[in-house]
């Protein structure tokens, strides 16, 4: 096996029909998250990309058989400059890891193990792995090899990853009624409460003649006037809706309230089509949005919100159904995966699918990386045991 070493945007560019001849025969894994136009994503899209690209492209005979897309990042570390070995990926990237042909992931694992701990490529400090899926054998593989080679490492659960298995309901309906009776409640509840004061609409947009620009207007109007907390990266998804929806994969839903004197289509009600594209018009409020990315057979739950002011009328639960229903009976959508997090909303929906994990490991040629891990590892737990033991004495 061959390594080669991709740190250039124009090198990850001729790796794509490559990559994407790896991704559809026997790989590991075909999420999208690990796509091509994923990682594609994150370094035209994002406001601060990766520069110190660290792709591995592993071959065997000419052809490509695995790929770590990694970048090694310049952090401090409680006042230590470090140079972190990590996935490339930002807030938004719930799943990390290589993409693989699943028949040779051991000799890959001792081929990257070797690699990474040669001499002459010790250019990291701290291999920092995050949001590594447990049923991806290889990083299993890679993991244990790194972890049996030194005991300054770290190995912790990260987050539940929830999914809806809808691939059993033939239509919308028949999904429906598998929901629980309350769950069903609180959707007709909400939609005969907002009823009362406004009449109510939904609108998909997931195609440049959808006017995407605006449409993102009214999403960052929901999200702004929602609880939750300002972007990391401000541009990130206003050009990521861009770029999916020149791939067809893009779905914003908006919900959005009207006066009851405004002609629209009939009122919203549970079973009520997904008749509207493109952004409302100026004079109709937005109060909820999700934004979602379609890929073979799988909706990515990315991002929702919805306006606080609303947040009694279940809006959130309204459009999301709504969005559902729209996935099973026109997009032909097997799963739905919520990505990042077991809050309660998303386990009425769906269960949880697996526990992702995060591996940390000093470099053994390091010294100041072994203490750092050491310190992590051993030192921050007392310290945190010993500040919970005094709040406790000091409670009355």
């Amino acid at each position: 096996m061959d390594i080669v070493l991709i740190n250039s945007f124009k090198d990850f560019k001729g790796l794509e029909k490559k990559w994407e001849n790896l991704t559809s025969i026997e790989a590991h894994n075909r999420d999208y998250y690990l796509s091509y136009n994923w990682f594609y994503a994150l370094l035209t899209c994002s406001e601060s990309p990766p520069e110190n690209l660290h792709i591995l492209s592993v071959f065997e005979d000419d052809v490509l058989i695995a790929i770590f897309p990694l970048s090694i990042y310049k952090k401090k570390y409680r006042g230590i400059n470090i140079k972190s070995l990590e996935f490339i990926g930002n807030i938004y990237s719930p799943l990390r890891g290589p993409i693989y042909f699943k028949k040779r992931q051991s000799d890959i694992a001792h081929c990257i193990f070797n690699y990474l701990l040669d001499k002459k490529n010790s250019h990291w400090d701290v291999l920092n792995f995050t949001e590594l899926s447990k049923h991806d054998s290889l990083s299993l593989l890679l993991t244990q090899l790194l972890a049996s080679n030194s005991k300054n490492y770290i190995n912790s659960d990260s987050c539940s990853n929830i999914i809806s298995d809808i691939s059993q309901f033939t239509n919308s309906g028949l999904y429906f009624k598998s929901l629980s009776k309350k769950l069903r409640q609180t959707i007709r509840t909400g939609l005969n409460r907002a009823h009362k004061d406004f009449n109510l609409s939904i609108r998909l947009s997931k195609t440049s003649m959808d006017n995407i620009e605006h449409v993102m207007d009214h999403y960052y109007d929901v999200y702004d006037n929602s609880w939750k907390v300002q972007e990391e990266d401000s541009t990130f998804h206003r050009n990521l809706a861009h770029y999916l929806s020149g791939q067809g994969k893009l779905r914003i839903f908006v919900l959005y309230s009207h006066d009851t004197t405004e002609e629209v289509i009939p009122n919203l009600h549970w079973d009520s089509e997904i008749l509207l594209s493109g952004p409302a018009s100026g004079l109709d409020v937005p109060i909820a949005a999700i934004f979602m990315i379609v890929h073979e057979g799988i909706a990515y739950y990315l991002k929702t919100s919805y306006r606080e002011s609303h947040a009694k009328l279940s809006v959130g639960m309204i459009l999301f159904w709504h969005a559902m229903k729209y996935l099973i009976d026109i997009d032909n959508i097997k799963t739905i995966d919520h990505q990042k997090g077991s809050e309660q909303y998303k386990l009425k929906w769906g269960c949880v699918h697996e526990v992702r994990y995060n591996f940390k490991i000093a470099n053994p040629r390091k010294l100041k990386a072994r203490l750092i891990i050491l310190f992590e590892a051993m030192i921050i737990p007392v310290l945190k045991r010993l500040r919970k033991t005094a709040l406790s004495y000091k409670q009355p």
